[in-house]
Order: structure tokens, then C-alpha cells, then sequence
């Protein structure tokens, strides 16, 4: 078989096997968000606050069951460096985070959406 022959094998394969490389992505509809999770860590349970600051730019999240609180998430927040402060009645700590954003395409790389996120591990005790 010549060259051209396998060229033309392969590709009527990859077409009958639903791998046309020239056909358009069919996109799902998953969706992420983009932001700031502060994962925290030995938090005891009770009522807090977590505050992230950075630059001109502050955002809260109030637990107020505080067995049954997620984690904080702070939405369209991304940036370089930010202090964290956690608040409770018996314990006040503050830190400061440079986050480690990934990438996500939830959909595949040519579909929407596109979005960044960073974990930071808090500990609080």
C-alpha cells in the first residue's frame, strides 16, 4: 500500500469511528465558576467570618450554622496575593495567600465556559 492509501485508510476510519478532526466540537453545557476557595482547616465549630482582602478590594462570607457551612467561596475574585482573616467568637486569625489559579474548560478546550480557580489550604489553629 502506498503512502497516500494509508493517509486515505486512516482517515475514513477516523471518520466512521466518529473522529472526524474537521467536524465542530459538539460543547456540553457543564459550568464553573471562577474565584477564590479558602479551604480551612481544624476551624472549630462555631459561628466565623472570613474576610479576604486584597488590594482595594474586600469580600466576606458569614457562616452562620456552623456545622452545615460550606467552604467560602469568593466569586469572580482572582487575585495575586490576598490576606485571609478568619473570625469567630473565641479565635481570630489572619494570613496571607499567593494562590495558584488553574484553568478550567469544563466543556473541552474550544468550548465555553472558561474559568479560573485557586484553593488556598487555611489552617486555623
Amino acid at each position: 500500500m502506498k503512502v497516500w492509501e494509508w493517509g486515505a485508510l486512516l482517515a475514513v476510519t477516523w471518520i466512521a469511528a466518529g473522529c472526524n478532526p474537521f467536524a465542530p466540537q459538539d460543547c456540553t453545557l457543564i459550568g464553573c465558576d471562577t474565584g477564590l476557595l479558602i479551604h480551612l482547616i481544624d476551624a472549630p465549630e462555631e459561628l466565623y467570618t472570613v474576610t479576604v482582602t486584597a488590594g482595594d478590594r474586600t469580600e466576606s462570607y458569614n457562616c452562620t450554622v456552623a456545622a452545615r457551612c460550606p467552604l467560602p467561596f469568593f466569586l469572580d475574585f482572582t487575585p495575586e496575593d490576598v490576606r485571609v482573616v478568619y473570625q469567630s467568637e473565641s479565635l481570630r486569625v489572619e494570613r496571607t495567600f499567593t494562590p495558584e489559579y488553574r484553568r478550567l474548560r469544563p466543556n473541552g478546550s474550544d468550548c465555553p465556559p472558561d474559568c479560573l480557580t485557586a484553593t488556598v489550604e487555611f489552617r486555623v489553629t
